[in-house]
């Protein structure tokens, strides 16, 4: 029987041995467990953080192309509104051109359009000067009346025609060769 007493410790002894093994074990398997989780913790807020900051990146740049976008049409109207300006003066022009009372209106005598040149001018010695400023020539039409009354310079200043006072609704730069 003393045997068999010795196997019992024996096998206790090893139990006993085992147990702390399996306990060091698992004690290591935790630490590792709980380390791994901590990295992937801090990896999970890195990517959190890193996607805010990209979604805030995003907005801003919705926001400025809507801003772009807003731009460009505004910008695109204004085009539209002096493209449609330009057509109206050019058809002025035209019709200025086309009309003896209206080179009458401009040069303040007869005009023969046969040569495009003044018969007879009116005695007034600054006729073709500016009506604002009298120190400079005229060189710019009013429209609509279609008088040539302004200097370049007084133009600017001007909202209605120094002549006959109607409103200006556009004006054309007049180049004399």
């Amino acid at each position: 029987m003393g045997g068999e007493n010795q196997n019992e410790r024996l096998i206790s002894t090893l139990r006993e041995q085992r147990k702390r093994q399996m306990a060091t074990l698992l004690k290591c398997m935790e630490s590792k467990a709980l380390y791994m989780m901590r990295r992937k913790e801090d990896e999970l807020v890195r990517a959190t953080n890193k996607r805010m900051e990209l979604e805030a990146s995003l907005r801003k740049a919705e926001m400025e192309s809507e801003s772009w976008q807003r731009l460009a049409k505004a910008k695109e109207t204004t085009v539209m509104d002096l493209s449609n300006t330009l057509e109206q003066v050019k058809e002025s022009l035209v019709w200025v051109a086309n009309t003896a009372e209206d080179a009458e209106s401009i040069f303040g005598g007869s005009f023969d359009h046969r040569r495009g040149q003044v018969l007879e001018e009116k005695s007034n010695d600054n006729q073709m000067g500016c009506k604002h400023c009298n120190s400079r020539s005229s060189c710019v039409v009013f429209l609509p009346c279609r008088h040539l009354c302004s200097c370049e310079t007084c133009e600017g200043f001007l909202h209605s025609c120094p002549v006959c006072e109607s409103r200006k609704e556009a004006s054309i730069h007049v180049s004399w060769v």
